[in-house]
């Protein structure tokens, strides 16, 4: 019964959806209509049909207003995780900072060395 329960709470943002969206009602109504279509053409034609052009094409565009619906249910898909940007963040600021270090032990063996070199002549 819990089982019961929680697959209820999990499909009503689907079916509130459903419900108010009246694109998502669109498509459900083609992909209703193409396939009564293509139901009428196959009891019409019998045998012939499975060779019907027109009958193929009802049902691809059945079937792509059933994908439309799809989407539009499950919603936008999830933003992509930005990692990119977060290494070259990081890489710049280490490369700033090897950069810095270097130039910071440059300049002391570099006022070193002067102060050797006063002392020495």
């Amino acid at each position: 019964m819990a089982k019961t329960k929680q697959s209820a709470k999990a499909a009503v943002p689907y079916v509130e959806r459903l419900v108010h969206a009246e694109y998502i009602q669109e498509n459900l109504r083609g992909a209703a209509k193409r396939l009564r279509e293509a139901y009428d053409h196959i009891s019409r034609k019998g045998g012939k049909a499975a060779e019907d052009k027109k009958l193929y094409a009802k049902y691809r565009e059945a079937a792509t207003s059933i994908n439309r619906v799809t989407a539009a249910l499950q919603g936008p898909p999830p933003k992509p995780k930005r990692r990119g940007r977060k290494l070259l963040i990081v890489t710049v600021a280490g490369g700033s900072a090897a950069i810095l270090l270097k130039s910071a032990r440059g300049d002391r063996l570099q006022g070193a060395a002067t102060a050797n070199g006063r002392s020495s002549g």
